[in-house]
């Protein structure tokens, strides 16, 4: 199965089955039955409309954010990482972070051998976590989603890996 395809399924239950279990609690509690025919289509029809939409609007987001024309199935993946070059030490690093104006929404910290960090929560996500780790001869930067069972990130997290691999790159 493509890609494509498992990520319409996953949209597709998510929505689905939720919208289909709370409606049937609805109904059970509102009227003391249950139409099963009627949640079966509302469920397929709302689980359907919604995963389609969905991914509609997460190509266009991402097609416009990233000046592409097709996208790619890391695209797709809510947690994003990224390896660059090792040209900073760990504390250069963290100092170059801290004085560029957009780490005012990061809040980032040394611990060990890597750079912690959180942004906060936004009208567009609830929030990152940001990992930055000093690996041998390269670095590693992940951006992932706060909440474990936000599947769709609008590029957030691609727009903070590109954005700190800029930052770190810069002579």
């Amino acid at each position: 199965m493509r890609k494509i395809n498992r990520f319409y399924l996953k949209l597709f239950l998510f929505y689905g089955l939720t919208f289909g279990l709370l409606m049937t609690l609805w109904d059970y509690l509102d009227e003391g039955k249950v139409d099963i025919i009627k949640l079966i289509f509302m469920t397929v029809f709302f689980g359907g409309f919604m995963s389609w939409t969905t991914i509609k609007n997460l190509k266009k987001t991402k097609i416009k954010a990233n000046g592409k024309t097709e996208l790619t199935e890391e695209d797709f993946k809510a947690t994003q990482v990224k390896y660059i070059p090792k040209i900073l030490t760990l504390d250069s690093a963290f100092e170059r972070l801290n004085k560029y104006d957009k780490s005012n929404s990061w809040r980032l910290k040394v611990n060990n051998s890597r750079i912690e960090g959180k942004t906060k929560a936004s009208w567009i996500s609830w929030g990152e976590k940001i990992v930055i780790c000093f690996l041998n001869d390269k670095i590693e930067i992940i951006s992932k989603p706060r909440l474990k069972t936000q599947m769709i990130d609008t590029g957030k997290n691609r727009q903070n890996v590109e954005q700190i691999a800029i930052i770190l790159n810069e002579e």
